[in-house]
Formats: C-alpha cells, sequence, structure tokens
C-alpha cells in the first residue's frame, strides 16, 4: 500500500525547505550548546579542582617574582592579569608555577595595573604553595574558590541541559510535523 503524495509539489517543497531551516538552525544552537558542554567541563574541572585544593598537602616555596600575562596578543584593547611566578620542592623535586589561585581572573588594562595587584608579593618571599599529591606541578598559592563562581557554574550546567531538551523538543515536533503534512491524505485533499 502506498502513501498518497501530495497534490501540490510547490508547497511540498515550500514545507521542506522550512523543514531544513528550522532543522539547521537547531543544528547551529546545538553546535553553540556543545561547545559550551565542552567550556563547562573544563570549568568543572578547574572548580573541582578549586575544592579540592583546600586539602592539598603544603610545600614551602619562595617567591621568584611577578610577571603581567597577556589575556590575549590580539586582543584589542590589550588586557593583563598579574601573577606571582614561585618555586617549590615536593620529594626533592623543584617545581615553579605562576599559578597564583583559582580565582576568577582580575583582567587588568595596562600592566602596571596587572602587577599592582599582586604588588604584595616579593621576590625571596616564603610562600605556602597547595600542590595536587597526584601532579605535584599543578599547585596554587591561594586554594580554594569562592561560593559565587560555583553558583554561576551550576547555572550554566542548568542552561546547557535546558538548551538540549528545547532542542531535541523542536526537532522532533519538526520532523514530525512535517512527515504529517508530507503523507497526511486529509492535508493533501486540502491542498487540492
Amino acid at each position: 500500500m502506498s502513501r498518497p503524495r501530495p497534490s501540490s509539489r510547490s508547497g511540498g517543497l515550500v514545507d521542506f525547505f522550512a523543514l531544513v531551516g528550522k532543522i539547521l538552525g537547531s543544528m547551529l544552537l546545538l553546535t553553540v550548546l556543545v561547545a559550551s558542554l565542552i567550556a563547562l567541563t573544563v570549568i568543572v574541572g578547574l572548580a573541582a579542582g578549586a575544592i579540592n585544593s583546600q586539602s592539598w598537602p603544603t610545600a614551602r616555596g619562595a617567591v621568584l617574582g611577578t610577571v603581567a600575562v597577556p589575556i590575549s596578543p590580539t586582543a584589542d584593547p590589550p588586557a593583563f592579569v598579574g601573577r606571582v611566578r614561585y618555586a617549590y620542592r615536593v620529594e626533592q623535586t623543584r617545581y615553579a608555577s605562576n599559578l597564583t589561585d583559582f580565582e576568577s581572573i582580575q583582567w587588568q588594562p595596562d600592566r602596571t595595573a596587572a602587577l599592582a595587584a599582586v604588588a604584595d608579593y616579593r621576590h625571596g618571599q616564603e610562600v605556602k604553595v597547595y600542590y595536587d599529591p597526584a601532579e605535584p606541578e599543578f599547585g596554587v598559592i591561594k586554594p580554594g574558590k569562592p561560593l559565587q563562581p560555583v553558583l554561576l557554574l551550576f547555572l550554566l550546567w542548568l542552561a546547557v541541559l535546558a538548551g538540549f531538551a528545547t532542542t531535541w523538543y523542536v526537532i522532533a515536533n519538526e520532523i514530525e510535523a512535517w512527515r504529517q503534512r508530507r503523507w497526511d491524505p486529509r492535508i493533501s485533499k486540502e491542498r487540492a
């Protein structure tokens, strides 16, 4: 038993291209959501590290200096973040890092302002370094993360889930509506 075909080819073609446009739009949304999910995965890893860092073992370290790190070499206007360079030892192995903390990055408009943000640290100053026991080369001098970014992380996670659910719902409903318009004999007769 063959399915009835709509009598108007152009109406079916318009419906088809409208469906394709909606699907492509949904695919774009899905691509953005996948990119957000990847970013969310990275942020979750950082948040977990920040929370875990509060119970990491410590080592004595020494400040090597401070540095203003550009956020992006092509940023216009330029932006910088101040970082503390320091060295420490774990089981006779020397490590060096400039990861100061897990706090949200405080971008500064110039090098001088970025260096002023870490001006409390002087060359040779002793610091307590919290290091990851599984990866001792990963250490910070300010452990933990404030509550606000963790809450924002949770809200981002909810937004990504809502986006995926919405995209799935839109695509499924559009495909089903297109199938019904395309093959339902009653709709085909109405077009005639």
